[in-house]
């Protein structure tokens, strides 16, 4: 006989499904609209390689190799690659979106799944970086499955739950190493196993008292399958990868701890540097939500902690350590713990309400959300519409819309060449070329030679240049201290709006 669906929890089931829908129906419009971030290029190309090259391992040395092989599976490099990659990324989204919302109910109850769901689908910062084909998304969402197995751990010790947060934070690794201080996550869950809910007859005293005479052997049974299901699936993969000669490991690390050795050692340990990078955090963070939205999230886990709820806290907060102590700093890098903010945020208003009238819920569920909305206004309307207008923190709008490594001003230069007719070749002089290669495929015949501070890259782009005079042949250069200026063609134009302070774009004619 099928299984029927408790009618009891059928409203709570749709009211999640709704959440989910919105958290779709807001990231999804006009998702290939903002230009390729390089990073999102070097995660299609090396996608690229495993298909057309047949090699699983194909630049497996970027430590991203299971977000990689994700993109593969959709095809993302082979057709409207921008499109594809990101909506394979929104996928993903949605399955972490799902493990909040389940944990959200968990610990806050309807309350409390409501008002996660409606700050985490109105998040402006994850709607800027959740749109994105980033490593830090796929990662996201294997960590909040394994947020949430870890979670049953305070209702039982099943060794089945155990391995598949063991499983999960493997394939979160697999997905980008820097998910590794989030192995801890099994140590939180026992951790919180000691300190039950506060909604207990017990005190805190007789509760760990229970805990080490009843519970220990089952509890630290369920922690040795946990970390050991994670750890030996993580040796095993990176011995493999070994095997074949190649590493997994050491640019990851050498990025985080030394810059890729560009930092001594009296600025890895500086005391005054990890303390202004817990400054950064939150700087970055407070225009996406405001600071009087950060400073109220951060109260929600205080009261949290209050009342001796442990899990949540410690899961946000002691997985940045890592990454406060590292020398570079992303904002892209804080999805899953921000994620985890709002969802302490929405559970500890969701456990405060009930204590209220129902109008006085209601009041409080249309502030929290009108305030949520009101952020997600400031930057949604351009994302869909016109992302050369969209509005980013300072640091932000550096790095994703100014820099060599953004992929603002190619449309518009591959729109003059496309306009040129009997286009036989483009050659893109310019770091984020790949970028210029994704966006135009299928439309446009794009050439990346290598470009970088090396002298060697400098001659062979020339040396190119001056073997390509074919009629119909056009290069777009970036106008960058490091790629050579003094070209051979005709230049037809330079393209330096819409986005101004990005670096100009000279489009040249190379035919004689």
């Amino acid at each position: 006989m099928p299984r029927m669906i408790n009618t009891r929890k059928a409203p709570i089931v749709w009211l999640g499904a709704a959440l989910l829908l919105l958290l779709y129906v807001l990231r999804l419009p006009a998702l290939d609209r903002f230009p390729l971030f390089i990073d999102e290029t070097v995660h299609l190309f090396a996608a690229e390689g495993v298909l057309r090259e047949s090699s699983p391992l194909f630049q497996v040395w970027l430590g991203r190799q299971f977000t990689i092989w994700w993109y593969a599976l959709f095809g993302a490099p082979l057709a409207a690659p921008a499109f594809v990659a990101r909506f394979a990324t929104l996928l993903a989204v949605i399955i972490g979106g799902a493990a909040l919302l389940a944990l959200a109910r968990r610990y806050g109850g309807v309350w409390g799944m409501m008002l996660t769901g409606m700050l985490y689908a109105f998040s402006a910062y994850h709607m800027v970086f959740e749109r994105l084909a980033l490593a830090d998304n796929i990662a996201g969402a294997g960590l909040l499955l394994a947020v949430w197995f870890a979670a049953r751990l305070q209702d039982r010790t099943r060794l089945s739950d155990a391995v598949w947060v063991g499983v999960l934070l493997f394939m979160a690794f697999g997905a980008k190493v820097s998910a590794l201080p989030y192995f801890g996550i099994p140590l939180a869950a026992a951790v919180a196993r000691v300190y039950l809910s506060p909604q207990t007859s017990h005190s805190t005293a007789s509760r760990t008292t229970l805990f080490w005479r009843e519970d220990r052997a089952e509890v630290l049974r369920w922690l040795a399958v946990a970390l050991g299901t994670g750890i030996l699936l993580s040796v095993v993969y990176i011995g493999i990868v070994r095997l074949r000669g190649m590493d997994v490991l050491t640019n990851s690390f050498s990025y985080a701890i030394n810059a890729r050795g560009t930092a001594d050692s009296e600025t890895i340990f500086s005391l005054e540097r990890i303390l202004g990078n817990i400054g950064l955090t939150f700087t970055s963070i407070a225009p996406y939500w405001g600071y009087m939205g950060l400073v109220l999230l951060l109260i929600a886990v205080v009261a949290l902690l209050v009342r001796k709820q442990f899990y949540l806290p410690l899961l946000i907060f002691a997985p940045l350590l890592p990454v406060w102590f590292s020398v570079i700093q992303e904002t892209r890098f804080l999805v899953t713990a921000l994620a985890l903010l709002l969802l302490a945020g929405g559970v500890a208003v969701g456990q405060t309400l009930p204590r209220f009238e129902r109008p006085r819920r209601v009041l409080a569920l249309v502030a929290i959300g009108g305030l949520a909305i009101y952020l997600w206004l400031l930057v949604a309307p351009a994302l869909y519409n016109n992302p050369n207008l969209l509005e980013l923190p300072e640091r932000d709008r550096a790095q994703y819309m100014l820099s060599d490594a953004s992929g603002f001003n190619l449309r518009e230069s591959a729109g003059f060449v496309a306009a040129q007719g009997d286009v036989v070749q483009v050659i893109g002089a310019l770091p984020n070329c790949q970028s210029l290669r994704y966006m135009t495929l299928g439309s446009l015949p794009v050439t990346c030679p290598q470009v970088s501070p090396n002298p060697v890259t400098g001659d062979a782009l020339l040396d190119l240049l001056n073997s390509s005079h074919e009629p119909g042949t056009y290069l777009i250069l970036e106008r960058n201290p490091y790629i050579p200026q003094n070209v051979p063609g005709t230049l037809l134009t330079t393209i330096d709006t819409p986005i101004a302070g990005r670096p100009a774009l000279a489009i040249y004619a190379l035919a004689p």
